[in-house]
C-alpha cells in the first residue's frame, strides 16, 4: 500500500461562506500535488447558496473542485454514494461547517504518507481546551459517550463521534454503512474499529457551527445508541489487521 494522492469529499447542504472558506483553506494549506480532486457532494435540491458556492469554487479552481449530487437521501446516503466516485489512493471525508480545525488536514495527509495502510482520524480529546463554542453539558455528555463506546468496543480510540479522517480508498469501500442520517458519523468510526483497521488519532480543535442548520434532533441523537449496539452485535464486517 502506497500513498499516491487523496480525494477530499466535502458534504454540504445549505452552506455558502463556510463551504468556500473550507475549500480555500484546504487548498492553501496543502501541497497541491497531494490533492487529486475536491468533490463537494450535495443533495439534488440543495439550498441555492450552497449550489452558488460550488459554482464559484469550480470557476476559481478549474479541474480541482467539482460538485456531485448525491443519489440517496441524507448524509449517510451521500457518504455511501461517494464510494462509487473514488479515483485516488486515499480519501478524506469532511463537512462544510468549519467544525474541525482545518489546519489538521495537511497533518492527516502527511501521516497517511508515512502510514498509508492506516486510518488517520482527528480527535478532540487529545489536547486540553479543544472545544470552542460548545456547552459544558454537551462536553460532559460527549465524554460519557466516549467512555461507553471505548468499553463497548474494547478500543483505545478517544473520539468516536468525530469522523473526520483519511484512509485508503479500498478500505473505505469495504465499510458496510447502513445509516441514512447523522448517526452515520458514528458508524464511520465504529465500523473500522470492529473491522480491525489500524487507527491513528491526531489532536484537533472543535468549533460550534456558525452557518447552516444542524441536522441533529433528539430522535437522531438517541439513535446513536441504537447504532452503536447494532454495529457491535449485528453488523458483519470483513476483518483486517488488528487495530493499533
Amino acid at each position: 500500500m502506497q500513498f499516491e494522492s487523496v480525494e477530499i469529499f466535502i458534504f454540504a447542504t445549505d452552506e455558502h461562506d463556510s463551504l468556500i472558506e473550507t475549500v480555500n483553506r484546504i487548498i492553501l494549506s496543502c501541497n497541491k500535488n497531494d490533492i487529486k480532486r475536491i468533490l463537494v457532494i450535495h443533495p439534488e435540491k440543495a439550498a441555492e447558496p450552497c449550489l452558488s458556492a460550488i459554482e464559484e469554487l469550480k470557476e476559481k479552481y478549474p479541474g480541482v473542485v467539482d460538485g456531485k449530487a448525491q443519489i440517496h437521501r441524507g448524509l449517510g446516503g451521500a457518504i455511501s454514494d461517494s464510494k462509487q466516485w473514488l479515483t485516488a489512493s486515499h480519501v478524506i471525508l469532511h463537512c462544510a461547517d468549519l467544525a474541525i480545525d482545518l489546519s489538521t488536514v495537511p497533518q492527516m495527509i502527511e501521516q497517511a504518507k508515512k502510514n498509508p495502510d492506516k486510518l488517520v482520524k482527528t480527535s478532540r480529546w487529545l489536547k486540553p481546551d479543544s472545544f470552542h463554542n460548545y456547552s459544558s453539558f454537551k462536553k460532559f455528555f460527549n465524554r460519557i459517550a466516549q467512555a461507553y463506546l471505548r468499553f463497548l468496543f474494547q478500543s483505545t480510540v478517544t473520539d468516536f463521534t468525530n469522523p473526520v479522517q483519511i484512509m485508503p480508498s479500498e478500505t473505505f469501500k469495504k465499510f458496510p454503512l447502513k445509516e441514512s442520517f447523522t448517526p452515520v458519523m458514528l458508524e464511520l468510526v465504529l465500523v473500522p474499529v470492529k473491522m480491525g483497521v489500524k487507527i491513528k488519532e491526531l489532536p484537533t480543535d472543535y468549533y460550534g457551527r456558525e452557518e447552516g442548520k444542524s441536522k441533529n434532533s433528539l430522535f437522531l441523537t438517541l439513535k446513536y445508541l441504537h447504532t452503536s449496539l447494532r454495529v457491535r452485535f449485528f453488523t458483519k464486517v470483513e476483518k483486517m489487521d488488528k487495530a493499533q
